[in-house]
């Protein structure tokens, strides 16, 4: 339950009695967790699972927190700004806490903290594997198919609500799914040429031709 300086505090329980505690050493970072964190009944909660998630965040270097320049000499009676990033870029919903440490040469105030709080709204983002479907030259009554992947890079659930094509001669295996973070769906899209001219697909919304079929999705 004893954090010593230069470590701090992350986590204290409802006592008040610190059980995850952490550490920058040299371009390092350090966690140290308890078992109460990570006890069988405690994994489970949303609250952990998030707590985890930004742990091995923070120790991949993906901290979402930054300063620019991170060193540097202010001048008797001057100033200096220092560009502060805050990056939501990958993370889950939720709110993030961090402290700004600024450690300097002042006698009575060595380190000075600053609070920082970013609160994230999760959102789906698709992804396609293709921007063009090209069959080429196919006879008439036969049936090509072609491979697209739909992929979510975001942090919430993407609900792709219809893949559908105005033009007949084109059709897909699946039109409505739901894709979780970090994962895809394959989707066939075939084509039967019905006439002996050329066959596309115009779309102003999202498109994804090499055919063409169309693609919107409900984020």
């Amino acid at each position: 339950y004893s954090v010593v300086s230069p470590a701090s505090v992350l986590i204290a329980d409802a006592s008040s009695r610190a059980n995850t505690a952490y550490s920058e050493v040299g371009s390092g970072r350090i966690v140290a967790m308890a078992d109460e964190l990570l006890s069988d009944p405690s994994v489970g909660t949303a609250d952990n699972r998030l707590f985890g998630n930004q742990v091995f965040d923070w120790l991949a270097c993906g901290w979402w927190l930054s300063a620019d320049p991170v060193e540097g000499t202010v001048a008797a009676g001057a100033t200096v700004d220092v560009s502060v990033t805050l990056d939501a870029g990958g993370l889950p919903g939720g709110d993030y806490f961090a402290d700004l440490v600024i450690a300097s040469n002042d006698p009575d105030e060595s380190v000075v903290v600053v609070p920082a709080h970013m609160q994230v709204t999760a959102a789906a983002d698709i992804a396609v594997s293709d921007t063009l479907l090209s069959y080429g030259s196919v006879f008439i009554g036969l049936t090509v198919s072609d491979t697209l992947v739909v992929s979510n890079e975001g942090t919430e659930p993407l609900a792709v609500s219809n893949i559908g094509s105005d033009e007949g001669d084109y059709w897909v295996d699946v039109s409505t799914f739901t894709v979780t973070p970090g994962e895809n769906q394959a989707v066939l899209v075939s084509f039967s040429p019905s006439g002996l001219d050329p066959r596309h697909v115009d779309d102003h919304k999202r498109r994804s031709r090499r055919g063409n079929t169309v693609c919107r999705s409900l984020g």
